[in-house]
């Protein structure tokens, strides 16, 4: 017999988990409480690490269009395998 998954979410946010105040704040603190209903959550950031650390820096434009560029390419092609995004 085929065991029935749960329901899982996919939270597409423009920054990784757990780094911005804003974030957490809106959309991480209600993670709990959907597990706890049997929801998995699944985050997909649109901002790499590498964007993280090269958006403060002055200048940098073009490792900073790539690294956007590759962090929404990533993001986009993760969360596919989701039916309803």
């Amino acid at each position: 017999m085929k065991q029935k998954e749960g329901i899982k979410v996919c939270v597409m946010v423009l920054y990784p988990f757990d780094t911005v105040p804003g974030q957490r704040f809106r959309i991480e603190q209600w993670e709990p409480f959907l597990i706890e209903k049997g929801i998995a959550v699944d985050y997909f950031s649109f901002a790499d690490k590498r964007l993280i650390e090269l958006l403060p820096q002055k200048r940098e434009y073009s490792s900073k269009d790539i690294s956007s560029i590759n962090g929404s390419w990533a993001a986009l092609t993760r969360s596919c395998k989701f039916v309803t995004v």
